[in-house]
């Protein structure tokens, strides 16, 4: 199962939004100690009210994120603007024995499904420790290796970009995998920081009060019609 951990985060965010919404009424803070919290939280009220977003870009969050596919990161790492990434790189670690882990779908589950998936997997991992056998460097031997093997990276965003992410990805339309890294990086801002961040993650239909989602291209989703 994959696991979150929020490891470093801005100081005083709330204090920070405030004073930079405050920049824009011509009211410069200095002082974040002089901002009550409760000045701040109905900043923040005020601010999911409007599309100025602007100082929402003053915090960042950066996670610890471990035992994801790397199907899952080729997407994650797609948002750049207010996003940086740190990834385990396979052509430094080599995959080999108990570090050659991978996901497996939820739609695999009868045993011919699931015996057929493992026998891909063992094949897979036997040619790419055959070629680090033979001599073959780590950087060329990974062109074997499955795109639904676990890996870890490092994750930061700013709240703004991460109110972005989680509309999308907290939808039915997105893979499990998501929707359970975005409610784990909701939880754990929530504890670690302030219940008001995490009340900000949520999908699109519950902050705009319409589905995103109603092209030829999409899902059908059982919230669509309640919304329409």
């Amino acid at each position: 199962m994959a696991k979150v951990t929020l490891v470093s985060w801005t100081n005083k965010p709330l204090q920070v939004i405030h004073a930079m919404t405050q920049n824009m009424m011509g009211n410069i803070i200095t002082d974040l100690d002089s901002i009550k919290e409760e000045d701040a939280i109905q900043t923040i009220r005020e601010l999911q009210k409007t599309s100025l977003g602007g100082p929402l870009e003053y915090v960042d969050f950066t996670f610890q994120v471990e035992g994801v596919p790397r199907a899952l990161t080729h997407q994650m790492v797609r948002t750049r603007v207010g996003a940086v990434y740190s990834q385990e790189s396979l052509r430094f670690c080599a995959k080999t024995g108990e570090q050659f882990k991978y996901d497996i779908g939820k739609s695999i589950k009868t045993e011919e499904q699931l015996k057929a998936y493992h026998e891909a997997m063992k094949n897979a991992q036997q040619a790419y420790e055959n070629l680090l056998e033979a001599g073959v460097e780590t950087q060329d031997a990974r062109g074997v290796l499955p795109i639904n093997i676990l890996t870890n990276i490092g994750v930061k965003y700013n709240l703004k970009t991460l109110m972005g992410i989680a509309e999308v990805r907290l939808c039915t339309q997105s893979q499990p995998h998501w929707i359970d890294i975005i409610t784990q990086m909701k939880e754990e801002i929530t504890n670690k920081v302030h219940p008001i961040f995490g009340e900000l993650l949520v999908m699109y239909c519950d902050r705009h009060n319409k589905c995103g989602y109603e092209s030829i291209y999409d899902r059908k989703c059982p919230k669509q019609a309640k919304l329409r």
